[in-house]
């Protein structure tokens, strides 16, 4: 980490990151000015609607001087959200055109929109229960294009061929808005994935796998979505998959829970509900405003003739953010999930340990049950706040403008999972803890790279890597 930092400072320079609207006018309190123009530049891609639907004030408003500075902040924020632009590169200010009339400049810089990423990545639930291992048949590789903000309309189209330990293809296609006011979206896709490592049961706390040289476990799928926008940070979406399945019956004789289904092969439909309302002032690494989801999810719709009985699960999400002071920052998180019909197969049921919902200091271990807790808690100082970057080494103009911010990060997590307690799955229906310090590199692109020591109730201390925020 230090040797990175060392490297990149001599071949930058720095600035501060963050321009803030211009006053050019001194107004009595009180006095309203009407929005006479609204000037974008810097949207060489971007259909210019896309940008006037993120800002908070619209041509012809009568607006107040203190009104207007917090509809710009807002509007700095709603744009920076969009992953469209540099976040450190949008500027909107304001400027006197005539009496009691004022103009309105938004400045852009557009981000790189297309990407072919080669894939070299662990298939294991995290980067650290890899490392726990470091078994290199767990990896995949392959390719990823992901063409962002397509035809300039915030769409995105992205095609993935891996290969490797979990093999997979898949064509996806969003469009965030069709209809005239914006409000309306809609999304396609479809794919396949293949397993030639499969896990099956729980045992002391972590997975325990199957694999042979066919696959084990095939999925084919496709699902169609609905996005609905009614405000600004206001969002839902509903999504149907309809999933095929081909499940080798080895699996089954090795857990018999692993599935439901009469058949090794099955079709089942799925059913989707989210709802977000997100006022985060930067969504990949937040430090100030609050973020609130629901998502209903369904397996087992009556579209399709199966014996897998119906299993539905409500959860629930809710994370705070606050300056404390002029580098101090701190947020909390809450996480809850219950299974509200039916019991999950061993192929659907998920607890603790997977994606983002872990505790801190068990990242090595799963904890498998129909409901649980997770609560997360952060304390942090900047000890760089975020500063702007120029890489003149850099072969494309739009990866030269960069900025990077650096934290100190004290937290303690908690969680409690409800299920079924069997030999191999001994933190069940019992809390568990950990805390620890962490140190969070952020840098443009919305990447986050973080390093923790973390020390958990049973007295184990690890240091871990992750790749999003912590909350």
């Amino acid at each position: 980490m230090l040797i990175f930092f060392a490297c990149l400072l001599q071949n930058v320079s720095l600035a501060t990151t963050w321009d803030h609207s211009v006053i050019t006018i001194n107004s009595s309190e009180g006095t309203r000015y009407r929005i006479s123009e609204i000037h974008i530049e810097g949207n060489e891609k971007t259909r210019e609607r896309y940008v006037l639907l993120e800002l908070t004030f619209r041509l012809g408003d009568s607006i107040t001087i203190d009104e207007l500075e917090e509809a710009i902040r807002q509007s700095h924020t709603n744009l920076a959200n969009t992953s469209l632009f540099l976040n450190h590169k949008i500027s909107i200010r304001w400027e006197s055109d005539a009496e009691n009339q004022i103009r309105v400049v938004v400045s852009l810089k557009e981000r790189w929109y297309f990407w072919p990423e080669p894939v070299l990545q662990n298939a294991e639930r995290n980067f650290n229960t890899w490392m726990e291992e470091r078994d290199f048949r767990k990896l995949n590789y392959g390719v990823d294009l992901i063409k962002d903000n397509f035809r300039g309309r915030n769409e995105r189209l992205t095609m993935v061929l891996r290969l490797g330990y979990d093999e997979k293809y898949e064509i996806t296609y969003i469009d965030p808005y069709f209809n005239r006011s914006k409000s309306l979206g809609f999304g396609l896709g479809a794919g396949f994935s293949g397993n030639h490592e499969v896990a099956y049961k729980v045992n002391d706390d972590k997975l325990v796998f199957f694999r042979a040289e066919k696959y084990i476990l095939t999925r084919k799928y496709a699902f169609a979505q609905m996005n609905i926008r009614p405000s600004l940070n206001h969002f839902h979406t509903f999504r149907l998959i309809y999933f095929r399945f081909q499940v080798d019956d080895t699996l089954k004789m090795l857990n018999p829970g692993f599935h439901t289904s009469a058949e090794d092969g099955f079709s089942i439909g799925s059913f989707r509900y989210f709802i977000k309302i997100d006022h985060r002032d930067f969504k990949a690494y937040p430090l100030n405003g609050y973020y609130f989801d629901i998502e209903y999810l369904q397996y087992g719709l009556n579209f399709f003739r199966t014996e897998m009985n119906p299993v539905g699960s409500l959860k629930a999400n809710i994370r705070v953010y606050r300056q404390v002071s002029g580098r101090g920052y701190y947020g909390a998180g809450s996480t809850l999930r219950a299974t509200t019909c039916g019991t999950s197969p061993f192929l659907f049921e998920q607890g603790l340990g997977y994606g983002r919902e872990f505790v801190r200091g068990y990242e090595y271990n799963v904890i498998h049950g129909d409901h649980f807790i997770l609560l997360k808690q952060n304390l942090k100082y900047a000890l760089v706040p975020s500063k702007e970057v120029y890489l003149g080494f850099m072969p494309h103009w739009k990866f030269r403008d960069a900025w990077f911010a650096l934290y100190l990060n004290f937290f303690t997590d908690a969680g409690y999972v409800s299920g079924e307690q069997l030999a191999g799955n001994r933190l069940v229906n019992r809390w568990i803890g950990g805390a620890g310090i962490g140190l969070d590199l952020v840098t443009y692109y919305d990447k986050v790279f973080r390093v923790e020591a973390a020390l958990n109730d049973l007295g184990r201390i690890g240091i871990y890597i992750h790749f999003i925020a912590p909350i």
